[in-house]
């Protein structure tokens, strides 16, 4: 038992680093299909990759040492129906007696009774999830749960997926029976516990009635990210990439020096792409609109304007002081220069963080770069929701 507490402690450390990655498309996901993001569900999201990565790590771990060993027990795969749950069953039998409750134990204690019993019981939390987040069916969750333990006993039986040269795991078709039935068992067990925490369709449908009323800032915060993500692989694609460029061209980049090669893909993700598209591509991706404040569509040079202000004017000006290819101020030193940058940044993020706390029971938050350019970021459902009412209003007069 103490192996399978070290695999989920493994899982359990390993786990922040996968939930990083896991958070972007998940991120994308909510928002796109939603318009914001629930505490509740993202809680048990994630809780639910927690447990696919514990269980995957039970089937994995622990690895051999040599890719190339050859373990005798698990070369040739057991094929047989109910074999190996008549042989658990049969040792239970020897060591403990039917009639007798308090014999049990021993013979759960056996290695090839508690093998199975721990297959059974490691795919019951699959069943909850699905019930839970997906209201699936009783044969949808068996399905899903068989789908799952044959995946696992395939990475067994190609000794995971081939960076091992032989099986280091037995692949056991009785597993496919216990895993799907253990998932089976989960639905079943989780109806009172399904019953008393909060219907996964009505936080649904409260996000998107949300999204209708307020974008949040940190909606608006993961696309400006993600379209600086694209700038920053620009760069680096750019930097390490000049070898390949006409010597012109990688001579102007090296001038240019770091901060200047941002500037030019800035002018590329935040002015070109949202001049002709009517917005960035990280917009695009979480569904914002750039609009005027009544939802109607922005003109070219709005956004233009909103985003020399937010971009150049407000986060790129002051890098330009620090950046040594731009030289530096007589008589100040590099050290003072960036405690003033530095300085200017967190009091902008203070200003921002402290304005949008203010107007979270109100309108969502509105920059300076976007009250002088006359638009607004929102989500697409708030954007057609003014629109429709503004077409209401209308119509009633």
């Amino acid at each position: 038992m103490s192996g399978y507490l070290l695999t989920i402690s493994i899982a359990a450390l390993c786990f922040p680093a996968i939930a990083a990655v896991l958070s972007v498309p998940y991120v994308i996901w909510e928002y796109r299909r939603f318009g914001t993001i629930s505490l509740w569900k993202t809680l048990v999201v994630f809780t639910f990759a927690l447990y696919l990565v514990c269980a995957f790590y039970l089937v994995i771990l622990p690895l051999p040492a040599d890719r190339t060993v050859v373990v005798a027990y698990a070369a040739t795969p057991q094929l047989v129906p109910l074999k190996s749950l008549r042989y658990a069953f049969s040792v239970f039998r020897r060591y403990a007696e039917l009639a007798h409750p308090r014999t049990w134990m021993l013979g759960l204690r056996q290695p090839a009774v508690y093998t199975q019993v721990l297959n059974l019981l490691m795919t019951v939390p699959f069943g909850f999830y699905l019930r839970y987040l997906k209201r699936w069916h009783w044969w949808q969750v068996l399905a899903a749960g068989f789908a799952l333990s044959l995946f696992f006993e395939l990475t067994q039986l190609t000794g995971l997926w081939g960076i091992y040269a032989h099986p280091y795991r037995l692949f056991d078709v009785d597993d496919l029976l216990v895993n799907a039935t253990g998932a089976l068992v989960g639905f079943w067990l989780s109806w009172p516990l399904v019953q008393l925490l909060p219907p996964m369709d009505e936080i649904d449908r409260e996000q998107a009635l949300r999204a209708e009323h307020r974008t949040t800032l940190t909606r608006r915060l993961c696309s400006f990210a993600l379209d600086w993500a694209l700038v920053g692989l620009g760069v680096l694609a750019l930097r390490h990439g000049a070898g390949v460029l006409p010597s012109r061209l990688a001579a102007l980049w090296g001038e240019l020096g770091a901060v200047g090669c941002a500037a030019v893909l800035s002018a590329v993700v935040f002015l070109l792409v949202p001049m002709a598209f009517g917005r960035t591509l990280g917009q695009a991706a979480l569904r914002l609109v750039i609009v005027r404040p009544d939802g109607s569509r922005s003109r070219w040079y709005q956004r233009l304007v909103r985003y020399l202000l937010l971009v150049y004017v407000s986060l790129l000006l002051p890098l330009f002081v620090l950046d040594p290819s731009a030289g530096t101020l007589e008589g100040v030193s590099s050290g003072s220069l960036s405690s003033v940058v530095l300085t200017y940044y967190v009091l902008y993020a203070v200003v921002v963080l402290v304005r949008d706390v203010a107007s979270a029971s109100g309108p969502s938050l509105v920059l300076m770069s976007d009250l002088l350019s006359g638009v607004r970021v929102m989500g697409a459902r708030q954007a057609e929701a003014l629109v429709v009412s503004r077409a209401s209003e209308e119509s009633r007069r």
